[in-house]
Formats: structure tokens, sequence, C-alpha cells
């Protein structure tokens, strides 16, 4: 249902919807199938590939790239605070 507007590779079909986990909602469907064809543009594809799945599904799962690995002072303090926690809620 999502898919119908991707274009798909000579021969190949959507098997989208019957291999997605049973959790998944339409909206989280119709976000992967939008951020797979927003890579295959970046790209410079005319179709959408398995690879440009992979690469949504990563993207939803993990976040955006962070292209500077070195934070700044106060997102280090952030992310001590943040473990901090961790290691409060461990010990208890």
């Amino acid at each position: 249902m999502h898919a119908k507007k991707c274009a798909w590779p000579q021969g190949s079909t959507s098997t989208l919807s019957p291999r997605s986990p049973p959790a998944s909602t339409d909206a989280d469907l119709a976000n992967l199938v939008s951020e797979a064809a927003l890579h295959a543009t970046r790209r410079g594809a005319e179709a959408v590939s398995a690879d440009d799945f992979i690469l949504a599904i990563e993207r939803i799962v993990a976040g955006l790239e962070k292209k500077n690995r070195i934070p700044n002072p106060h997102e280090r303090k952030v992310i001590v605070h943040h473990e901090m926690g961790h290691a409060i809620v461990a010990s208890a």
C-alpha cells in the first residue's frame, strides 16, 4: 500500500509488508518507504533498492549520523549526568 508510488527495479516486486515486524504501524511503514525513497533520490537512482531500505531502517532505528564526533563541553556534561543516572539505578 505505502510502496505503490515507489519505483522498483525491473522484475522485482515489493514484499515489504509481509516481512515487516508485527508491531509496525502504517505510519512506521510509510516512514520507512519515504526514507528509502529519499536515500535512492540522494544517490541519483531511478529505483529504490533493498540497500536503500536497509539504510532507511538504520537511519530510523539509530537516528541521524553525527558528523562531529567530539561533544562540546555542554554535551559532555549532559552525557555524564545521563550515565551517572544509569549507575545510580544499577546500584539501587
